[in-house]
């Protein structure tokens, strides 16, 4: 795997100052009047034969200078993409005495950018005489080979991966909805609230507006429409694939990213499920309704994180380090963690969602259905398998799947158990009040996250060999506190049912 899969996504957070542009405008200045040599140095320049086998590869050119004049000569090299860019200066090589050879050998990075052919002209300039001295090479790059391999290599992943990844969501879907309607309603429900006529046909004789509302997150026709918002997603990813990878792999991109996003959210649902059903035995349905919810949510984050995102850029300017601090780390938390809540907030009002570990619960299923969409739009739009590299794409796939699906799950976890936790005291009428601590203490983890995962690629553009670790260990601590607070959910509901069960008998 490259550093340049790692340099990219680090990239794709910040953004160049003013200055130094206006350095780079220099630095090309000085390459044009470099050009203007005439083309009669003394050198014998050769590239070494390379195959472009990989996303990234090295051409090595070599080959002596000499130095036939009587002055001392300062050696540069600049390049042009032969794009109509013009000129650009790379680096200075060094100093020549005369009548010395100098041993020039360099080695140059080529990077697979969506373009199948690519010339790069050089020139070392030897400037000391009156008139520079200079000799041209130049590199041919032919990724036709590269990508024929690497859109075979993604089809086999997908004719692998895409039925693997299918079945085992829909068994996991087959087993749960079998569980659910095999299991008993809780013992203090009303009586046949949780039938298959309610799930369709909700009582809502003597409901409140408030539970019927919360009764809507969990009906199908919502789902159906939550799921045209998520068509209307899919519709849009499939169409900037196709605009952007015109190799044809597009389709096999959009496959391979749903089904890797896709996984580890119905894994995790299942896995909360099964501990719900040892402890509160909340109706399935629930905690569906509020995956759906988290798939829409995210969706609407979508749009309005670009809305205030081109705001703020035309506010402070698109060149400024503090537009993609602010966007990442203040205002994406804040907009997402709002958009999760107000599921819980409609849904809070029913009388199912009655203590904090139902609001774990219900919590976690927004945060993994919103982490689904979130990941399938990063790995399809934001993450090109051919130019980052398979290998690249597939461990940000991993990465995300397992540490962001959790991380999200956990924001709106520790919410959600907020405002079950208010909503078991006495003064439960007012659980609302607990909307906004839980907010913040969701919005400040999250921000915290995102700026590990800013350090994390400051570190990955410095190092050797990038590796994360402020982020995955973030990851931990808020799955560490998840852990406590479900142990501590669980034991307050166990005291409170035997607290009930002795007043019955008293």
């Amino acid at each position: 795997m490259h550093k340049k899969a790692f340099v990219l996504f680090a990239l794709s957070l910040l953004c160049l100052s003013p200055a130094l542009s206006a350095q780079g405008a220099q630095m090309d200045a000085k390459a044009a009047r470099l050009a203007s040599f005439a083309s009669d140095l003394d050198a014998d320049l050769h590239v070494q034969n390379t195959i472009l086998n990989d996303t990234a590869v090295r051409f090595m050119v070599s080959g002596p200078i000499r130095n036939g004049g009587s002055t001392d000569w300062q050696l540069h090299l600049i390049s042009n993409k032969l794009d109509g860019s013009g000129w650009k200066y790379e680096r200075f090589l060094g100093v020549m005495q005369p009548g010395t050879t100098y041993n020039f050998v360099q080695y140059f990075e080529a990077y697979y950018t969506g373009t199948l052919e690519a010339r790069t002209q050089y020139a070392v300039v030897a400037v000391g005489d009156t008139v520079p001295h200079g000799k041209y090479f130049e590199l041919k790059e032919d990724w036709a080979p590269y990508v024929a391999s690497t859109r075979q290599q993604l089809m086999d992943m997908a004719m692998v991966f895409v039925p693997v990844s299918g079945g085992i969501i829909i068994l996991l879907i087959v087993v749960l909805a079998e569980w659910a309607y095999a299991s008993q309603a809780p013992e203090d429900g009303p009586e046949k609230e949780y039938t298959m006529r309610s799930f369709f046909l909700p009582a809502w004789k003597r409901a409140g507006i408030g539970q019927m509302l919360a009764d809507l997150t969990a009906h199908p026709l919502v789902w159906l429409a939550e799921l045209l918002v998520l068509g209307v997603m899919a519709a849009a990813i499939w169409s900037d694939l196709g605009a952007r990878l015109t190799d044809g792999s597009g389709p096999t991109v959009w496959a391979l990213s749903l089904a890797a996003a896709a996984l580890m959210p119905a894994v995790y649902f299942a896995l909360a499920w099964v501990y719900n059903e040892m402890v509160e035995r909340m109706p399935l349905r629930f905690m569906a309704g509020m995956f759906m919810w988290g798939i829409t949510a995210a969706c609407l984050a979508l749009v309005f994180n670009t809305i205030q995102s081109q705001a703020l850029a035309a506010w402070l300017g698109v060149d400024s380090v503090v537009l993609a601090v602010g966007t990442i780390a203040i205002m994406a938390p804040l907009i997402e963690e709002t958009l999760k809540g107000i599921g819980l907030l409609v849904i809070r009002q029913h009388h199912e969602f009655s203590d904090a570990m139902h609001g774990l619960h219900l919590g976690f299923a927004v945060g993994i259905g919103f982490s689904f969409v979130e990941n399938w739009f990063y790995l399809a739009s934001r993450t090109d398998p051919m130019q980052a590299g398979v290998s690249a794409w597939i461990a940000v796939a991993l990465y995300r799947s397992f540490f962001n699906a959790l991380a999200h799950g956990s924001f709106s976890a520790i919410l959600g158990a907020a405002l079950g936790w208010a909503k078991e005291q006495k003064w439960g009428r007012l659980a609302i009040l607990a909307f906004l601590p839980g907010l913040v203490l969701a919005v400040v983890l999250h921000s915290l996250f995102n700026l590990t995962a800013i350090s994390d690629s400051f570190q990955a553009l410095s190092a050797d060999f990038p590796v994360f670790g402020f982020n995955p260990l973030m990851t931990l601590t808020l799955v560490g506190m998840l852990a406590i607070l479900a142990v501590a959910a669980t034991l307050d509901y166990k005291k409170r049912m035997r607290d009930k069960l002795r007043h019955s008998l008293e």
